[in-house]
């Protein structure tokens, strides 16, 4: 007996348009959203369907359907969604249109040869008598949806393509883009025009074989100047058809993007190629056939088959074409990532490096531990390459391939020298050894040596030793060390049982070691002003307020609280939590909140949250002069004007953490401007004084997380805006990730000499989905006084409110009912009747209990599964999302983190 009915809308959608949304949401009209599915698979062959399934998905979920699609190999058969089903209870719909129901014979429902019913029929004239979906499937007529698209017909999957994929301004195609799917989003219009644009390259395809089989060109000269003309290919192939220069340009500049991904053969014999358009080399006609050869592969990876398909020694002279043509880049500006001058040391980014040029230093390391006897901090070239970030190294031999090492990192006392070793080369020891010394004669470095290298180092006389104890403890903590004598201490390593006896040496930042600190004094006015922030907050629970930054250490606009502690500030705002996003109303509505993050986290990253200080700086004139100030976004005239690095004793007072804050990010991209002012320009900073960047500064340990490391992370840009006479706010805006990466690279020199990273945003990785059903399921027991209630999560979500109240504490506090101290305290098992003065209140305050329990749990379940490049994100604040079918602001996960400094003393 039929008991459910499942429909499935099985198609294409090359691309996935309003159209289409209409239709299924049609279907779930007839059926029900949980019974409708939209079934397509991941093949993707131009020009007909470009699109891969994950690119749909990114479609589809603007019209908020995306929890309805799955992927699958045949749209018809959907195995992979009936395969879930009971073929004796459940049918099957499968919605098609009109055209398809006239033009494809899979559905003219006529008999087979044998003279039985063939699979699919008619939901029309069988709806009271379906059998199960391994016998037949039912075929129904979706409503036709009729769009036209202006100049392009009727709207359909081809018309939509063409028109999308016109080669004219994109900016006088969003109006275009917005009546074909009813949404913009500059992302994903992007993806869709970079996909749709490419398609003309078919034609150029068809062009390329027809020239390959004749074989009449098979090399060109680098000064032929009417290689791309209509005229040269007209002669060449007796073809109306001209080559679009503009358009092998951009994709040119794509094919040197791949080339850095290839292996170091590949990027030399390219970098004959640059040689020979600067004038260097001369290539033979064989030479130039060879390397075109070895360059195929990496264009057809990228789609390029039109030049592919070419002899190899005209893909050779195209490209030394191009090379002396554009002048954008030179063998030195091609091989960045370990492009090493004969016995010069230089420094890299180890995240830039490649596999190969890691592999060069894990094998140099691991020989040279290896002999000394010495213990690993690594398992490998991929754990060295995310654990530590800096290297220096050198080519002693001329062959561009490293000799020698030091990797170091930074620290609030200077940058660390972590690891050194070398291929075992007698002039590579001796120049390891040179440029050592040169680094710790320098202010800033410094080394935490043990066994052989002790000796050589406390046989130098010119390079000192820390003997000062507190020193000693403060760069490498009290805890674990055993202070000897003479600056020698025992450390037990990390890594293996063992203790071993080390000496620090250099020129380390020690004021570092004094800074943050305050006087008994001091800290009683901090605490002073701490309390008053609390009674401000206990008796301005849901209203919009703004505060003074001197007055507090945190600055929030016009947000409502509802914690009792804040965890964010300055001009960044402050961001939300599950249960501050406004449709969340319910327990149920946490929950939903939870499944449509994880949804998103399967379909790309979001951002790690970082513990930092808020430093979100702008770029004004001044004086007639071009300059980074800081703006913690209140109405002071100090903020508005925009703070300069003279001016932030007078902003902040004497003492203040800021002043090193605001001084250290100001330092670093005022010193930077030479090499980030196109950057500036492209992201829009450059004529708009309310542009800021989103940035946040760690250096060390936070409030409740120790980073062990400085760095500047880059969340995105903000825009000011006056949103009352008496308050301007913020707003996050989209911004060019091109011109944001370039300028991140072009900040990273000025920031190492200040011992600091710059980072983007940090993205995550979902390594498996969250199991919401271990923290739904646990029980948790509310003490009324009187009685005792026993419940599951679940069970306790499922009557739970969003409460927007407070209530009166025994001692005499208003808190709000949505709270650490409720959850804490209902946890700890107090009765509610010996905290809460009104036996009314109980049902809020459980309601909130629940919800900030369930809000940290299923948080914690999903940070467990995420990953990031700065480890675990369970080991970090959280994430953020930015997701407007959920919420349209960012909001965050923080999991136990949403306690702060309380979450280690919290009890389950």
């Amino acid at each position: 007996m039929i008991k459910n009915i499942i429909a499935i809308y099985p198609g294409r959608f090359q691309p996935f348009g309003k159209h289409h949304a209409t239709s299924f949401k049609w279907l779930e009209s007839q059926f029900g959203s949980a019974n409708c599915y939209i079934a397509t698979s991941n093949v993707v062959t131009p020009p007909k369907s470009p699109f891969s399934f994950q690119e749909k998905n990114d479609i589809i979920r603007h019209y908020g359907l995306n929890n309805s699609l799955v992927q699958v190999k045949n749209p018809y058969k959907a195995e992979e969604i009936l395969s879930k089903f009971n073929t004796e209870d459940t049918a099957v719909v499968f919605m098609v249109g009109a055209k398809d129901m006239q033009d494809d014979p899979r559905f003219a429902m006529k008999p087979k040869k044998d003279g039985s019913p063939s699979y699919f029929q008619s939901y029309a004239d069988n709806k009271s008598n379906l059998q199960g979906f391994d016998k037949h499937g039912y075929l129904i007529v979706g409503p036709h949806v009729s769009l036209a698209i202006p100049g392009f017909g009727e709207m359909s999957g081809t018309s939509m393509r063409k028109a999308l994929g016109a080669k004219v301004p994109r900016s006088q195609k969003q109006q275009l883009f917005k009546g074909v799917f009813g949404w913009y989003d500059t992302k994903t219009a992007n993806m869709i025009f970079d996909k749709l644009e490419a398609l003309d390259e078919s034609k150029q395809s068809a062009i390329a074989e027809i020239m390959k089989k004749k074989n009449q060109i098979t090399t060109i000269t680098e000064d032929q100047s009417n290689i791309f003309s209509k005229q040269w290919w007209t002669e060449s192939l007796d073809l109306q058809e001209s080559f679009d220069y503009d358009d092998f340009k951009v994709k040119f500049k794509k094919f040197i993007a791949a080339l850095k991904q290839e292996g170091k053969e590949t990027k030399q014999a390219f970098v004959l190629l640059a040689q020979a358009a600067q004038g260097k080399k001369t290539l033979t006609a064989n030479e130039k056939k060879q390397i075109g050869d070895q360059m195929k592969d990496v264009l057809k990876a990228l789609g390029l088959t039109a030049i592919a398909v070419l002899p190899g020694g005209l893909i050779a002279g195209l490209i030394i074409k191009l090379l002396k043509a554009e002048k954008y880049i030179t063998p030195s500006a091609f091989m960045t990532e370990a492009s090493l001058k004969p016995n010069v040391w230089k420094d890299f980014n180890l995240a830039s490096l490649s596999k190969e040029d890691m592999d060069t230093i894990w094998t140099m390391y691991s020989d040279t531990y290896a002999k000394a006897g010495l213990d690993f901090s690594a398992n490998d070239a991929g754990e060295l390459q995310t654990k530590y970030k800096a290297v220096y190294l050198e080519d002693v031999d001329s062959d561009s391939i490293a000799d020698a090492f030091i990797i170091f990192k930074p620290t609030p006392f200077g940058n660390k020298i972590s690891l050194l070793g070398t291929n075992d080369k007698k002039e590579a020891k001796k120049s390891m050894l040179t440029q050592l010394f040169k680094l710790l004669k320098t202010q800033g470095w410094f080394i935490e040596a043990s066994m052989k290298m002790e000796d050589i180092l406390s046989a130098k006389s010119d390079i000192p030793a820390i003997t000062n104890e507190k020193t000693i403890q403060a760069m490498v903590g009290a805890k674990g060390i055993e202070i000897v004598k003479d600056g020698y201490y025992k450390r037990k390593l990390s890594k293996v049982d063992k203790t071993i006896v080390k000496r620090l040496y250099g020129n380390p930042k020690t004021s570092s070691i004094q800074e943050g600190s305050m006087s008994m004094e001091r800290q009683k006015i901090h605490n002073d002003k701490m309390d008053k922030l609390q009674q401000y907050l206990d008796a301005n629970v849901g209203r919009p307020f703004v505060y003074d930054f001197e007055m507090f250490p945190k600055t929030v606009v016009g947000v409502k609280i509802y914690e009792s502690l804040l965890l964010e500030g300055g001009a960044g705002g402050h961001m939300a939590h599950p249960f501050n996003i406004d449709w969340v109303k319910t327990g149920k509505d946490i929950l939903k909140v939870f499944q449509m993050s994880v949804n998103y986290l399967e379909n790309g990253p979001a951002a790690v949250k970082i513990d930092g200080v808020n430093a979100s700086i702008r770029f004004v004139t001044l004086d007639g002069k071009k300059q980074f100030v800081m703006d913690r976004g209140s109405m002071k005239p100090l903020d508005v004007k925009g703070i300069t690095k003279a001016e932030l004793t007078d902003r902040f007072g004497e003492g203040h953490g800021m002043i090193k804050v605001g001084g250290t990010v100001l330092d670093i991209f005022n010193e930077s401007l030479p090499k980030i002012t196109s950057s500036i320009k492209k992201l829009g900073l450059w004529d708009n004084p309310n542009i800021m960047f989103n940035l946040e500064y760690v250096a060390g340990s936070t409030n409740v997380l120790s980073y062990n490391k400085n760095f500047l992370a880059v969340h995105g840009l903000l825009e000011l805006e006056q949103a009352t006479p008496k308050r301007r706010a913020t707003k996050e805006i989209d911004y060019n990730e091109a011109a944001m990466q370039d300028l991140l690279n072009n900040l990273q020199e000025v920031a190492r000499k200040h011992g600091y990273e710059v980072l983007g945003s940090i993205p995550t990785t979902l390594d498996s989905k969250p199991d919401f059903n271990a923290a739904l399921n646990e029980k948790y027991t509310v003490d009324y006084g009187d009685k005792k209630e026993t419940k599951t999560l679940s069970q306790w979500l499922a009557q739970a409110s969003v409460p927007d109240t407070t209530f009166k504490t025994k001692e005499g506090k208003v808190i709000s009912a949505l709270s650490k101290d409720v959850l804490i305290k209902i946890s700890e098992g107090v009765p509610l009747s010996d905290y809460i003065t009104d036996p009314a209140d109980y049902k809020a305050a459980v309601d909130g209990f629940a919800i900030y329990l369930a809000t940290m749990k299923l948080g914690d379940a999903v940070l467990e599964k995420l990953s990031s490049p700065l480890g675990p994100v369970s080991e970090h604040e959280g994430i953020v999302i930015r997701d407007e079918r959920i919420y349209d602001k960012p909001f965050k996960i923080t999991g136990k983190f949403i306690l702060g400094g309380l979450a280690s003393s919290f009890k389950k």
